[in-house]
């Protein structure tokens, strides 16, 4: 069961301060989930709300692009590769007939600067995802800008700069950064989605908890030492950290999208740089504070939550008015249902063909858990997933595509494992299932409706990932 929230902070830190941070998520799908804050490299904060956990390994998006260039930043550190070293040169095997002007002068800066000759429109991911070969992929792509002049977020880029520590290693980029990051970091249990020649993302897919994040970014605050010893050089930190790119066309973007971008870190307007991942993933490097923020969040508007972290930054040692102010952290309990549903416990359902590969399907009700037990069967092994009433209670779940992903940017045909913290209501004669994924900061909405002897199960994503719902039908067996 999971009702209990992680709250720590440090005395000099403002209560008024941080309960108006809280409260900016307090909204409606504006979601904090796990933070952790440094300064001077010691904790300041480390909060969760239930039913996450500030120790959950989940998806990060695009936070995932800044490990890569760090990896990157390894090899050139370890005299391996350059940042000059073009991208031809690297894989010239994998190389179209015809290689032109733009694409012979594609170098290992441009791609880890966004800066590759591509247009804003021309994301390669999808191409590299599901091809034989990622790399060569890309190299197939049309080049129509000379690299170096023109800004255009791809994550297809940082899949490449993957490919690259792959080949250069001879590991994949999540064994390589085992070895010379995760484990100098004490960081364990990373995972690491692969597209479907074996290389690991890059751009999207790391799964790590909100402290992984802050360690990498102590790493950088501290200018690539850990402990003492150098990991990453100064000059790569630097680079990384400068604004390479000119991202000021971004019309219609805020302020810290604007404001430059470095080798696969956005440059923030007010001060320092950060890891970005979509739904509000951050961890921000701040050297004129000497902090590293993290947060892992569920919310749409980005640019608002940079903003009101650096006003609960520029508050954060605010003396407060009084010594016994509660803090009063984001509450995500689900309502009770005061109805149950009667008349279909331990009914069997066949169901039809499905992408979640599940064969049958049937529930029945824990009592002394107040509970609905759904069972999902896929033919070979049967997952039974607890769903308490006004409470979450945690379960795994094995299928393909239910775990939330960004639609053709990761191949969701592959069964994953979903740790799932449930809770469900009954919804004018329906089951609606609350399914918050503990692996993925987007929840899953479930509708189980029952009709003579049929069941619909409607599986609707949050509305954040774009993808189609998945409609399961099924006929009574017994």
């Amino acid at each position: 069961m999971y009702n209990k929230s992680e709250f720590f902070c440090a005395p000099n830190v403002s209560k008024k301060a941080l309960n108006r941070f809280y409260a900016h998520f307090s909204a409606e799908k504006e979601e904090l989930h796990a933070l952790e804050v440094y300064e001077g490299g010691k904790l300041l904060i480390r909060s969760a709300s239930a039913p996450y956990s500030t120790t959950d390994k989940r998806e990060c998006y695009s936070i995932s692009k800044s490990f890569t260039a760090t990896a990157i930043g390894m090899l050139i550190t370890e005299g391996k590769l350059s940042e000059d070293d073009r991208i031809v040169d690297i894989f010239p095997d994998r190389c179209p007939p015809v290689i032109s002007e733009n694409l012979a002068a594609l170098r290992v800066r441009h791609v880890l600067s966004m800066n590759m000759g591509q247009t804003d429109w021309e994301c390669l991911m999808p191409q590299m995802t599901f091809a034989d070969d990622a790399a060569e992929a890309f190299l197939a792509q049309d080049f129509p800008l000379e690299p170096g002049t023109c800004f255009a977020y791809n994550t297809g880029g940082s899949c490449l700069l993957a490919a690259i520590v792959q080949h250069i290693s001879g590991m994949t980029l999540l064994d390589y950064l085992n070895i010379k990051l995760f484990a100098p970091l004490g960081i364990n249990g990373v995972n690491w989605v692969c597209v479907n020649d074996g290389t690991n993302a890059g751009g999207l897919g790391i799964q790590l908890c909100v402290g992984d994040m802050a360690k990498l970014g102590l790493l950088y605050l501290n200018g690539g030492v850990w402990m003492g010893k150098r990991l990453l050089s100064e000059e790569w930190v630097k680079a990384a950290s400068s604004p390479i790119s000119d991202n000021n066309q971004n019309e219609d973007d805020k302020m810290d999208w604007r404001s430059g971008y470095g080798y696969q870190f956005w440059i923030n307007a007010r001060d320092g740089y950060r890891c970005d991942g979509a739904s509000g993933q951050y961890c921000l490097i701040l050297p004129k504070y000497n902090m590293v923020f993290a947060i892992q969040t569920l919310l749409r508007d980005m640019p608002a939550e940079i903003d009101a972290i650096f006003d609960f930054i520029e508050h954060i040692h605010d003396a407060d008015d009084a010594c016994d102010i509660p803090v009063l952290l984001p509450d995500y309990t689900p309502p009770r249902s005061m109805t149950r549903i009667t008349g279909m416990e331990n009914r069997v359902y066949r169901l039809e063909e499905n992408p979640l590969r599940f064969t049958t399907f049937s529930l029945s009700y824990d009592t002394a858990k107040d509970a609905l037990l759904l069972n999902f069967s896929n033919g070979e092994y049967t997952d039974t997933v607890t769903a308490g009433n006004g409470r979450y209670f945690e379960s795994t779940l094995t299928a393909p595509y239910f775990l939330p992903r960004m639609d053709n940017l990761i191949d969701r045909r592959h069964v994953e494992m979903c740790r799932i913290a449930s809770s469900y209501r009954m919804i004018d004669g329906e089951v609606h299932w609350l399914a918050r994924l503990l692996n993925c900061p987007n929840p899953v909405h479930v509708k189980i409706a029952f009709s003579d002897e049929a069941v619909t199960i409607r599986i609707e994503p949050d509305e954040l990932v774009v993808y189609d719902a998945t409609v399961i039908k099924g006929t009574l067996q017994n």
